[in-house]
């Protein structure tokens, strides 16, 4: 199994096959928890990041060993007697639509981290009719996301792609200008460049929209 994993997986990257294929079975039976158990183990071996299954209901199916300690990370969503919930109108929503995604579609939550000074993000990938997948990052100014070439591919200058780039590692606007040397209003109007040019409207739709272009 560990030779699959390096090969086949790099990190920042799921590839869902052996989870689906692993999801039409009955994950309660001990057999195929165990091996959701050991794929979630290693992936989060090779690059840090939390990864649980969880079923339409949020009812917890199978963990990493840091999950629990990911989801408390964040206010707005617990994992509270082995099932996933929201605390908050805004966080229901947003795990609502999480929780029914259709197989192969993902869809992804950003939430500002209780614990220090950047984001959480849940990136849930549907596995079949009854799971979802969704692996936890956090995203602070102490870690840079190194995206691919963004330029090319939604038509930024190279001063926006490297904001998206600072945003994408938990930087407020107030950071970014501190860290670039220039003013915050000139930081603001890059970012509104790159929402229009990118067709989002917030941090999380431009997360999602980045996410496939990531690097690590």
């Amino acid at each position: 199994m560990s030779e699959h994993l390096e090969s086949h997986h790099r990190p920042g990257r799921d590839d869902i096959t052996v989870f689906a294929s692993l999801a039409q079975a009955d994950i309660e039976t001990s057999s195929i928890k165990d091996a959701f158990q050991a794929l979630l183990c290693g992936l989060e071996r090779i690059d840090g990041r939390a990864r649980f299954i969880v079923d339409r209901a949020g009812r917890l199916q199978a963990e990493s060993p840091r999950t629990r300690d990911a989801v408390q990370c964040v206010d707005a969503i617990s994992l509270k007697d082995d099932r996933l919930s929201a605390n908050g109108n805004g966080a229901s929503e947003s795990l609502a639509a999480l929780l029914a995604l259709e197989p192969e579609d993902t869809f992804t939550i950003m939430r500002r981290s209780s614990r220090m000074d950047g984001h959480c993000i849940f990136r849930g990938v549907g596995l079949c009719e009854r799971s979802v997948l969704v692996t936890v990052q956090c995203a602070h100014p102490h870690c840079e996301t190194e995206l691919a070439d963004l330029t090319e591919a939604f038509g930024l200058t190279p001063s926006e792609a490297h904001i998206v780039e600072l945003l994408m590692s938990g930087h407020c606007p107030v950071e970014i200008a501190s860290k670039l040397g220039v003013s915050v209003n000139t930081v603001r109007a890059h970012v509104r460049h790159c929402y229009d040019k990118m067709d989002v409207s917030s941090r999380e739709e431009l997360w999602r929209t980045v996410s496939p272009y990531r690097l690590r």
